[in-house]
C-alpha cells in the first residue's frame, strides 16, 4: 500500500481500476463493487460509534458544565420558614411569594422555601383566602445561604376578602351564623376555619381581628444569633435537639444554657465548646448523627460567633 493513497479509493466508482486495487482469493477486489456489504457495515459501525459516544456526552455533562451549575447554585440563595393560619390545625396552601414571582404553596406544617433567589434584599408576601395578608420589606439574602424567616400567624376574619375585617365582615358572619353546609342561607367563605359550619369559632375568628387590615408587618429575624446561628441549627440540629434530646438548640437562651453535660458554648473559646468540636467531628460523638456533614463555611461561621462572644446580637 503506498503513502499517497486516496483516502477516498474504498467504494470509489473507478476503484476496479485503482492502482493499489487488493484481490481476495477469488479475484474480485476488496472493497470494489464486488464487496459493497463490507463498506456499508463499516459505515454502520462507525455510526453507531459515533451516536453512542454522543449519547454518552449527554448524559455524562462535561465538568466544565457541572462545575457551572454549582457556581450558579452557589451565586444564588434562598428564603425560608413557616407561617400560620390562625385557628387551623393544619397550614397547607399559603401562598408565598418573594417579590413579584410565582408564589410558592407552603406544606401542611406552614413551612415554605424560596431558592433559586438573586442575593440582595426581597419584599416577602405571604396570602390566604379569608385571612389577612402578610408582608416582609428588605429581606436579606446572602448567596449560597439561607434567611429563616421568624414564624408568622396570619389572622382570620377577612369573609369579604378585601384584606381588612371590618363591619361588612361582620354582618356576612351574622347572616351566616348557625347554618351548614348544604343548609339554606350557608356561606361558604363565613365558615373561616373550614368547619362546615359559620360557628363560635368563625365569630372569634373575626372579633380578634376586627379593625385591622392587610398587608400585616410580617417581622424580620433580629440579632446575630437569630440570623446567622438559628438557620444553621433548624437545618440540622434541632430536629432533635428541640424535642427529644436533652440539650435544645432551638433558642439563644437554650443553647446557651446547654445540656444535662454542662455548657455546650464557651463564649470566645471555640476550641472549648462542645458544640462547635462536635460539628467538627472532634470530642466525642460526631454531629449530626448519620454521616450528614455542615459545609465549611457553616462552621466557620459558628466558630466566628463563639470567638467573638458568642453574642445574641
Amino acid at each position: 500500500m503506498t503513502a499517497n493513497r486516496p483516502t477516498d479509493a474504498i467504494d470509489h466508482p473507478d476503484a476496479r481500476d485503482h492502482p493499489d486495487r487488493r484481490a481476495d482469493r477469488g479475484g474480485r477486489a476488496v472493497g470494489g463493487p464486488g464487496r459493497p456489504g463490507l463498506a456499508r457495515a463499516s459505515a454502520g459501525l462507525l455510526t453507531g460509534v459515533l451516536s453512542t459516544g454522543a449519547l454518552l456526552i449527554g448524559l455524562f455533562p462535561a465538568p466544565r458544565a457541572l462545575h457551572a451549575g454549582a457556581l450558579a447554585q452557589a451565586e444564588t440563595c434562598a428564603i425560608a420558614g413557616k407561617v400560620l393560619l390562625q385557628g387551623r390545625g393544619t397550614h397547607a396552601g399559603i401562598h408565598v411569594a418573594a417579590d413579584a414571582g410565582e408564589p410558592q404553596p407552603s406544606a401542611g406544617s406552614g413551612y415554605f422555601e424560596l431558592d433559586g433567589l438573586a442575593p440582595g434584599e426581597h419584599r416577602l408576601q405571604a396570602a390566604f383566602e379569608g385571612f389577612l395578608t402578610a408582608r416582609a420589606e428588605a429581606v436579606p439574602c446572602r448567596a449560597g445561604h439561607t434567611t429563616r424567616m421568624l414564624d408568622f400567624e396570619l389572622r382570620g376574619g377577612d369573609i369579604t376578602r378585601d384584606d381588612a375585617v371590618d363591619l361588612f365582615d361582620l354582618v356576612r358572619l351574622g347572616r351566616a351564623y348557625g347554618t351548614c353546609a348544604e343548609a339554606e342561607g350557608f356561606d361558604r367563605q363565613a365558615d373561616l376555619n373550614q368547619s362546615g359550619c359559620v360557628d363560635l369559632f368563625d365569630l372569634v375568628l373575626v372579633g380578634s381581628a376586627y379593625d385591622l387590615r392587610g398587608p400585616q408587618v410580617w417581622p424580620l429575624p433580629s440579632g446575630r444569633f437569630n440570623t446567622e446561628i438559628l438557620p444553621i441549627m433548624r437545618r440540622y440540629c434541632t430536629s432533635c435537639h428541640g424535642t427529644v434530646a436533652g440539650l435544645r438548640l432551638d433558642s439563644y437562651a437554650a443553647t446557651m444554657a446547654g445540656g444535662r453535660d454542662g455548657p455546650v458554648v464557651v463564649p470566645g473559646d471555640p476550641g472549648a465548646s462542645a458544640l462547635y468540636l462536635r460539628l467538627r467531628g472532634e470530642g466525642g460523638q460526631p454531629m449530626p448523627p448519620g454521616g450528614v456533614q455542615l459545609e465549611s463555611d457553616e462552621i466557620a461561621v459558628i466558630r466566628d460567633w463563639i470567638a467573638a462572644g458568642a453574642p445574641e446580637n
